[in-house]
């Protein structure tokens, strides 16, 4: 390369270069790179091997999780709409709850 580009220059080099759609620029010592970096090919992780009894597990207590958010909902709404119903589920200890007086 004989003289450095100027700023100018190098401004209207890059804006051609993207308008045209080049994405690699090399002339002299000057090397342009337009658009997103080259990213390397992504190897997907292993899959761990989860035997039929665990997957039955997993899915009991996820049933039984829904289970209770359920139970816990009809409960939380039936204390404030029911709120005799809900004292009266509280003496008889059917809630798993007891009440100390």
């Amino acid at each position: 390369m004989d003289k450095p580009f100027s700023l100018k220059e190098l401004a209207k080099i890059i804006k051609i270069c993207k308008n045209d759609g080049v994405s690699y620029f090399e002339y002299g010592d000057l090397k342009i790179r337009i658009g997103a970096p080259e990213q390397p090919p992504i190897t997907p992780a292993p899959l761990a091997r989860v035997s039929a009894k665990k997957v039955l597990q997993i899915a009991e207590k996820a049933d039984l999780q829904s289970q209770y958010d359920s139970s816990k909902d009809a409960l939380e709404t039936m204390h404030v709409e029911d709120p005799s119903a809900y004292e009266a589920l509280l003496i008889q200890g059917a809630l798993g709850e007891e009440k100390n007086h």
